[in-house]
C-alpha cells in the first residue's frame, strides 16, 4: 500500500491537485492548513486541520496521529513576524535557528529537517504529481525574440545574486531594466506592479531557483493566473528553469499563451548540477 502523504498547504492552487492526485492513486492523505496569511481554504475533500505556522509540535504530533509517512510542502507561504509566531515548546527549542533562518524559503528548510530528523520522509510535490516540470526550450509556439533573450539573461544574473538573501524567486525585466522584484507578496502581485509601470509593452516574467535551494521545498511555479496576469500586464513571455520549476494545468496554459502571442520557454541554469 503506498505511504499516507501530510500536505503542508501554502496558498495557491496546487495542495488541491495534490490530493486529487493521491485520491487517484488510492493513497492517504492529511492535509495541514495554517493561519493567517498563508490560509488555504481551497484543499478538496481531504481530512484537514487548520493551525498556526509557529506550532511545530501539533504539526507533528497531527501528521504521527493520523498516520501519515512522507510529508510535502506545497504552496506559497509567508512567514508571520517573529511576535506573531505562537511558538509552542517544540519550536521554541528550534528558536536559534529559526532566528538564523532568513526568509521564508529558509524557514521552510528548518521544518524539513526536523520533520526528516522525526522520521517522516519529506517529497517535492512533483514526485507526488508527475510531469509539472518541463524540459528546456519553447514550451508553446510564440518563440522569445533575441530583446527578450537579453531581458532573461539580465533577469538570471540579477536573480542568482538575490538568492543567498531570500528575497523571492522571480523577477520582471523588459529592455534590460529590472521593473519588479519578487517579495513576500507572491508573484502575482509582482506582475500587477509591473503592469504600466512606464506605459510600454513587452518585458519578461523570469522564475528560478535561489542558489543552493532545498528543490523539496518551495519550487517556484506558475499556472493559468500567472498567464492571465503576464497577459494582462502586456508582457511578452515567462521563463522558468528548467526541470526545476512547476508548470500547471500545461494544456489550457500553453493554449491560452499561444491564443494571446505570449511565449513560455524554460532555461537551464549553470550551477543546477551542483545544487540539491
Amino acid at each position: 500500500m503506498p505511504a499516507k502523504v501530510g500536505i503542508l498547504a501554502g496558498t495557491g492552487p496546487l495542495p488541491r491537485r495534490l490530493v486529487e492526485s493521491c485520491h487517484a492513486q488510492d493513497r492517504g492523505v492529511f492535509v495541514i492548513t495554517f493561519e493567517g496569511d498563508s490560509f488555504n481554504a481551497d484543499i478538496g475533500d481531504a481530512p484537514n486541520k487548520c493551525v498556526h505556522l509557529g506550532k511545530v509540535g501539533t504539526i507533528l504530533s497531527l501528521l504521527k496521529e493520523e498516520g501519515c509517512q512522507e510529508v510535502t510542502m506545497a504552496g506559497h507561504f509567508r512567514r508571520p513576524a517573529y511576535n506573531q509566531l505562537k511558538l509552542d515548546l517544540k519550536a521554541t527549542r528550534l528558536l536559534p535557528k529559526l532566528l538564523r533562518a532568513k526568509g521564508d524559503d529558509a524557514l521552510l528548510r528548518v521544518l524539513a529537517e526536523v520533520l526528516e530528523n522525526e522520521g517522516f520522509k519529506v517529497v517535492g510535490a512533483e514526485t507526488l504529481l508527475p510531469g509539472l516540470q518541463i524540459g528546456p526550450g519553447r514550451f508553446g509556439s510564440a518563440t522569445p525574440s533575441e530583446e527578450d533573450e537579453d531581458d532573461i539573461a539580465t533577469a538570471r544574473d540579477l536573480l542568482r545574486v538575490l538568492g543567498p538573501y531570500d528575497i523571492g524567486q522571480a523577477v520582471v525585466v523588459r529592455r534590460k531594466r529590472v521593473l519588479g522584484i519578487e517579495g513576500p507578496e507572491g508573484t502575482d502581485n509582482l506582475i500587477d506592479r509591473c503592469a504600466g509601470v512606464d506605459g510600454e509593452t513587452g518585458g519578461v516574467l523570469v522564475k528560478m531557483r535561489k542558489p543552493g535551494q532545498d528543490s523539496r521545498v518551495d519550487l517556484p511555479s506558475i499556472g493559468l493566473e500567472t498567464v492571465r496576469r503576464c497577459i494582462e500586464a502586456k508582457l511578452s513571455g515567462i521563463a522558468v528553469e528548467a526541470h526545476a520549476a512547476l508548470v500547471m494545468d500545461q494544456d489550457s496554459l500553453r493554449q491560452k499563451a499561444d491564443a494571446h502571442g505570449l511565449f513560455v520557454t524554460a532555461f537551464v541554469e549553470d550551477w543546477a548540477a551542483d545544487s540539491p
